[in-house]
């Protein structure tokens, strides 16, 4: 059964959405807050009308396809050292994760299955998330 099937923006990576203080803290940057604000509207906005999404503590299986350009530009000519773009997916994960389970009110550890995937685009980057109910 789908829970949640949403588009959201492509998330920051980790390294962008966390800084550590003087005193070694890691806490959430402005980029961070900006992202985890934004889901949030977006979740509410989807789910007003929808009990479906209200859950209980049950396993989830969580789908995040991330739609980015995955080519390097130039690298047919050269220009470019490598084919790929260096984006690491599973460094996107955490925060969109965190910012979608906090709308949701449910806790992130019952994500049973993950699945995270890259997908060529030519448009500017977003993520479409599915979430269900593992059987």
């Amino acid at each position: 059964m789908s829970v949640l099937d949403i588009r959201l923006p492509f998330p920051p990576s980790v390294n962008k959405a966390y800084v550590t203080t003087r005193s070694g803290r890691r806490i959430l940057s402005a980029k961070g807050k900006e992202y985890k604000r934004e889901v949030a509207r977006i979740v509410a906005e989807h789910c007003a009308d929808k009990p479906e999404t209200v859950l209980g503590e049950v396993k989830l299986e969580l789908t995040i396809n991330l739609h980015m350009r995955t080519e390097n530009k130039g690298w047919s000519t050269g220009k470019s050292k490598n084919r790929y773009k260096r984006v690491d997916a599973s460094n996107r994960v955490k925060l969109l994760e965190d910012a979608l389970f906090s709308v949701l009110g449910v806790d992130d550890s019952l994500v049973f299955l993950l699945h995270v995937e890259k997908i060529e685009s030519d448009e500017e980057p977003f993520t479409i998330v599915q979430l269900r109910v593992k059987e």
